[in-house]
C-alpha cells in the first residue's frame, strides 16, 4: 500500500487531475497544492486512466528508465562492455529498487537528469554538436524541470560548470547556450509554469519561495540532518556495488597524477555525482530521495572501473568481485537491525523471520567466491544481480504483506469507507 504522507498525497493529486481533466493546477482535497511540478501527476494520472485506480498506476511513472539512460551514456563514452555492466548493475541497486516502487517524482527526476547527462556528454565529445543532440538536451532538461523544479537547472548547470573549470575548457560550456538548446528547454518547461501562475496568483510565492528557496535555506519543513548525511545514503543507495568505490577512487588518483584525466568523459560524470552531493549537503532540509540523481552516474563510473580492471588487471578485479559477493549478507543483517523497531506482532521484527533471506544472501556470497575461484568473474557478477533481484522478490512476497498494516494507510482507508455515510463522499 501507499506509505507515509507523501505517496498518498501525490497519488490523490494525480487521481484528481485524471478525474477532473484539469491538468494545470495540482489539487489536494480540492485546494491548490504547489509542492511539486506537474510531470509526475500527468504521468500517474495517465496511468490511472489506462490501468485504473490502484498502487500500480500511481507508482508506474517511477519505473522510467534511469538505467537505460546511464547505459546509453556508458556505451557512447566507454564502449559496449561498460554499457553491459551498467545495465546489469544499476537496476539491482538498493536505491533504484526502492525508489522505482515509489509514488513520487524522485525516480522520474533522476532518470531525466541522467538522460540529460548522457546528452551533455554526447555534445562535449564532438567538436560541433548536432541539432538533434542540442534539442534533446534542452527537452530533457526542461522535462527534469517539470519533474522537480529549478533544482534541475542548478544541478545540470553546476555539473557542467565544474567540468568546464576542472578540464579548463570554459568555452565548451557555452555550447549549452545554443539557441536550439534554449528554445527546446523553453518550449518544454515554461508553458506549464506560465499557465499555472496565470491561474493561481500565489503559485510563484508558494512553489518558488516556500518549497524551493525556504526548503533549501531553512529547516521550515522539519527535515534537518547533519552535513555528511548524503554520503552514507549515496553509498547505501548503490549497494551491493558500494565496495567498488574504492578502486574508482584509486584509479581517479592515478589518473590525476598522469595528467590525462581532463580528457576523459569520466570527469563529466564525476561532476554529475559530486554536484548533487555538495548541493544537497548544504541544504537545511534533507531527505534520502534528494541524492538519487547522483546514483546512476556513480554506478556508471563503477561499471566503467570494473570493466577496465576485468580487461587490464584481472587479479585485482577478482578480489573486488569477491568482496562484492561477501557484502550481500550485510544487506539482510542491516534490514534485520532496522526492523527491530517494528511492533512485536508484526512477526518480522524477530531474527528468525529473516533467516531464509539471510541464508540466501550468505549462500550467494559463497557462490560468488567459488565462481571467481573458477575464473568466472562475469558470471559471478550476474549471479550477484540475480541474487539481489531474488532478495527483492522474497521481500515483496513474504515481508511486505505482513508489514503493510503497520506502514500503509490501506487498512485505515477500508475502515473509514465502511463507517462513512454516503454524503461524506
Amino acid at each position: 500500500g501507499l506509505t507515509g504522507p507523501d505517496e498518498p498525497r501525490y497519488a490523490a493529486i494525480a487521481r484528481n487531475m485524471a478525474r477532473t481533466g484539469d491538468w494545470i493546477t495540482p489539487r489536494l482535497n480540492g485546494q491548490p497544492w504547489f509542492e511539486k511540478p506537474a510531470l509526475y501527476y500527468w504521468l500517474a494520472g495517465a496511468a490511472f486512466r489506462v490501468f485504473g485506480e490502484g498502487e500500480f498506476a500511481m507508482r508506474f511513472p517511477s519505473a522510467f528508465g534511469a538505467a537505460l539512460a546511464a547505459t546509453w551514456a556508458a556505451f557512447r563514452a566507454f564502449g559496449l562492455d561498460a554499457a553491459r555492466l551498467t545495465l546489469l548493475m544499476l537496476p539491482v541497486t538498493v536505491g533504484l529498487i526502492g525508489f522505482s516502487h515509489s509514488a513520487a517524482g524522485d525516480m522520474l527526476f533522476a532518470a531525466l537528469l541522467t538522460a540529460t547527462a548522457a546528452t551533455a556528454a554526447e555534445m562535449l565529445q564532438s567538436q560541433r554538436a548536432g541539432a538533434l543532440a542540442q534539442i534533446m538536451f534542452g527537452f530533457l532538461l526542461g522535462a527534469a524541470t517539470l519533474a522537480k523544479g529549478p533544482a534541475a537547472v542548478l544541478l545540470a548547470g553546476g555539473a557542467i560548470l565544474l567540468w568546464a573549470l576542472a578540464s579548463r575548457q570554459i568555452s565548451a560550456a557555452f555550447r549549452f547556450f545554443h539557441p536550439l538548446c534554449l528554445l527546446a528547454f523553453a518550449l518544454t518547461a515554461i508553458p506549464w509554469y506560465a499557465l499555472c501562475a496565470a491561474r493561481n496568483p500565489d503559485f510563484i510565492h508558494i512553489f518558488i519561495v516556500q518549497h524551493n528557496v525556504q526548503r533549501y535555506l531553512t529547516p521550515l519543513f522539519q527535515h534537518p540532518q547533519p552535513i555528511w548525511f548524503f554520503v552514507p545514503v549515496l553509498l547505501a543507495g548503490v549497494f551491493p556495488w558500494t565496495i567498488l568505490v574504492a578502486p574508482l577512487l584509486l584509479d581517479a588518483a592515478r589518473a590525476r597524477n598522469s595528467g590525462h584525466w581532463r580528457d576523459s568523459p569520466a570527469l563529466l560524470f564525476g561532476c554529475w555525482v559530486l554536484v548533487p552531493l555538495l548541493f544537497f549537503s548544504f541544504s537545511e532540509s534533507k531527505l534520502p530521495g534528494y541524492i538519487l540523481p547522483a546514483a546512476p552516474p556513480l554506478v556508471l563510473l563503477l561499471a566503467w572501473t570494473l570493466s577496465r580492471h576485468l580487461t587490464q588487471d584481472i587479479s585485482q578485479a577478482r578480489a573486488w568481485v569477491v568482496m562484492v559477493g561477501f557484502s550481500l549478507p550485510l544487506l539482510v543483517l542491516s534490514a534485520v537491525y532496522a526492523l527491530r523497531r517494528l511492533p512485536a506482532d508484526s512477526e518480522w521484527g524477530a531474527l528468525d523471520a529473516w533467516l531464509p533471506m539471510l541464508a540466501v544472501g550468505a549462500a550467494g556470497g559463497l557462490a560468488c567466491a567459488v565462481l571467481v575461484w573458477c575464473r568466472r568473474e562475469r558470471i559471478a557478477l550476474a549471479g550477484v544481480a540475480i541474487l539481489m533481484a531474488t532478495l527483492a522478490a522474497m521481500t515483496a512476497a513474504n515481508a511486505l504483506p505482513v508489514l503493510d498494516p503497520f506502514h500503509s494507510a490501506r487498512a485505515a482507508a477500508r475502515i473509514m469507507q465502511q463507517q462513512a455515510r454516503p454524503r461524506d463522499f
